[in-house]
């Protein structure tokens, strides 16, 4: 399974389920705009805490899509964060993965 096929069926069915419109729409663009291009064709079973990193610190210096800032706002990266690690802490629940590699991620 990759990082786009779990945070597809993570917003579909827990997001949908639990997140207010706005907070979905939210996850929603994050996850089409930075997780999906960059990160999303990774295989779940393998992502490492280090690739995690590293993607934060790419994102760092990633184009925005908002006119009011040049690249990708630490703000930003704290909720991509926070996607990925609950996505992830769902697949635990759902056994498709053994360990969680974003819990221990430092975001920059």
């Amino acid at each position: 399974m990759t990082i786009n096929e779990l945070l597809h069926d993570f917003i579909e069915i827990y997001g949908k389920s639990v997140w207010t419109y706005s907070t979905y729409s939210l996850n929603l663009r994050h996850f089409k705009t930075y997780i999906e291009p960059y990160i999303g064709s990774l295989s779940v079973e393998s992502v490492t805490t280090k690739q995690i990193e590293e993607f934060y610190i790419e994102l760092l210096n990633a184009p925005s899509p908002s006119c009011l800032r040049e690249t990708c706002s630490p703000n930003t990266i704290k909720l991509i964060h926070k996607l990925l690690n609950s996505a992830f802490k769902r697949a635990l629940i759902w056994k498709i993965i053994k360990e969680n590699p974003i819990e221990n991620a430092m975001r920059p």
